[in-house]
């Protein structure tokens, strides 16, 4: 099913940016990558759980919609290459910029930091899932069901968003570039 696996590979990806890659730009070891993992494994069940129950009896006129959607979130890179994003409003955008500038300098308390990389996460959470779902016609028990996954998601994104800010500076810096890199003009 073309449908399940894009979303297979579109949790894939998210897993990546927002788990996997910062891990990576840390090279964590010990602790702080089993705390990480652990977080991203509970993202990875709810996302894929989700999934799987939203998929499972969508019909053509939902399945076009999510094509359209994910047409949406797709940008082409000057290489050609695809990738998925989603915008930041103007005064987030900038907000965003300026820490991250700040943050790379050693000029911004973890707290505000933290409060950005949060802003990202639900950001993202509301243009993916969020607007994934919407294309759905679902009823009150399965809301019921997005809305906790979606909570579990955002409470350990969260989480893991707090630990990677309660690093030293130097691995903070390396957070913060890597999230940098991420970011696209519009």
């Amino acid at each position: 099913d073309l449908i399940n696996a894009i979303t297979e590979r579109f949790i894939d990806e998210m897993l990546h940016a927002f788990f996997t890659g910062p891990m990576d730009a840390l090279k964590a070891e010990g602790t702080v990558a089993n705390i990480i993992n652990g977080v991203a494994n509970i993202v990875n069940k709810a996302a894929r759980g989700l999934a799987k129950r939203l998929l499972s009896k969508i019909d053509l006129e939902e399945q076009a919609g999510l094509a359209r959607h994910f047409d949406s979130i797709g940008l082409t890179q000057p290489d050609g290459s695809l990738r998925i994003g989603f915008p930041l409003e103007a005064a987030q955008a900038n907000r965003t910029l300026v820490t991250f500038e700040a943050a790379l300098a050693g000029e911004v308390d973890k707290n505000t930091l933290l409060d950005v990389m949060n802003a990202i996460t639900d950001g993202a959470i509301a243009a993916f899932l969020d607007g994934s779902v919407n294309q759905l016609k679902i009823g009150r028990l399965t809301r019921g069901l997005v809305a906790t996954a979606r909570g579990t998601i955002r409470t350990a994104s969260h989480s893991a968003s707090g630990h990677m800010m309660s690093l030293p500076h130097s691995q903070r810096q390396l957070v913060v570039r890597y999230f940098q890199s991420l970011l696209t003009p519009a």
